[in-house]
């Protein structure tokens, strides 16, 4: 299990407005946190919205967009503490998550909030250790560790010129509507029963980035989680259709851009009793793994959203 470190688990104190603009490169819809606020040198909290369907994950939010929140409020917590000024991307490279809670099909108590702890720990890296909590019932939900890539905006600005064909780099309004509320469109969904692999594509466009980044729309690491989970789910659907699903631990790594115009594909395999290791390629070359083990849980025992939240028995296959 992660370490907490230094969060609290706890409610904290409100702490100040804290506005990021000028600091960071990701940009609404991609950045949705509310109430931003920085609580002590390198700690904010936020209110965390759910804008995603969850699936079949048997948890109040999907286990992709926990990351795509909690990683943005960790780049936050981490440029509070930039000593060097000016707008500069974090690039998650690594993540480690865990939903802690108990399965359910319940809604939260509360609002979600999620709590930061960053530090810098060169001038091209830093770490963060979040927390996402139900501040209804005060119950921690999940955490994750993150290690990010820090690189000024000037120098991210020259990369991706690079990488975006001048049709990808079209810029995509911020007011628009958000593209992560939707289902993503992943193509060629496919399993084999052979060994329960499941396989999907996913065509980058400027309309599934909005906000990453403006002007130079790159696929979110986040989003590409997020379809690997959706293969999961897939996988789990023709394994077990009458399971729910929780992610255990999980690991994530990150080396390359995914830029508008390129088709990534994405393969999640069976790798041990209910382990799924997860690849997204681009030419077939690795762009991002996943490795994360599951708990299956009954439907039939789990709390849906006429039921208080329980503790339901579960069972591990």
């Amino acid at each position: 299990m992660l370490s907490q470190d230094t969060l609290p688990t706890t409610e904290t104190a409100p702490g100040t407005p804290l506005d990021v603009t000028g600091r960071i490169c990701v940009t609404a819809p991609y950045f949705a946190l509310r109430d931003l606020r920085q609580t002590a040198p390198g700690e904010v909290t936020a209110t965390v919205p759910v804008e995603s369907s969850r699936g079949r994950q048997a948890a109040v939010m999907g286990i992709g967009e926990v990351g795509r929140h909690l990683a943005i409020l960790g780049l936050c917590a981490a440029s509070s503490v930039n000593p060097r000024a000016g707008r500069h991307a974090y690039l998650a490279r690594t993540a480690e998550v865990q939903w802690v809670a108990a399965p359910t099909l319940a809604p939260p108590v509360g609002p979600l909030t999620g709590r930061a702890h960053a530090r810098t720990t060169t001038d091209r890296r830093a770490t963060a250790q979040t927390l996402l909590v139900d501040s209804g019932s005060g119950q921690v939900l999940a955490q994750m560790r993150i290690g990010y890539d820090v690189v000024p905006h000037r120098l991210l600005t020259r990369l991706l010129e690079g990488e975006n064909t001048p049709a990808a780099a079209t810029h995509t309004s911020a007011d628009s509507a958000s593209p992560y509320a939707r289902p993503l469109p992943l193509r060629d969904l496919a399993y084999d029963e052979r060994n329960g692999e499941a396989r999907g594509s996913l065509l980058i466009t400027p309309d599934l980035c909005p906000g990453h980044f403006d002007g130079h729309p790159v696929l979110p690491v986040a989003v590409a989680a997020t379809a690997m989970s959706n293969l999961v789910d897939h996988a789990i659907t023709q394994r077990h259709p009458h399971a729910h699903w929780l992610a255990g631990p999980l690991t994530l790594s990150a080396d390359r851009f995914a830029c508008a115009g390129q088709t990534v594909t994405f393969k999640a395999r069976p790798a041990g009793t209910m382990s799924y290791h997860c690849t997204a390629e681009l030419d077939d070359q690795p762009i991002a793994s996943v490795t994360v083990q599951l708990i299956l849980v009954d439907a039939l025992l789990l709390p849906g959203p006429e039921a208080g939240v329980g503790t339901p028995q579960q069972r591990e296959r």
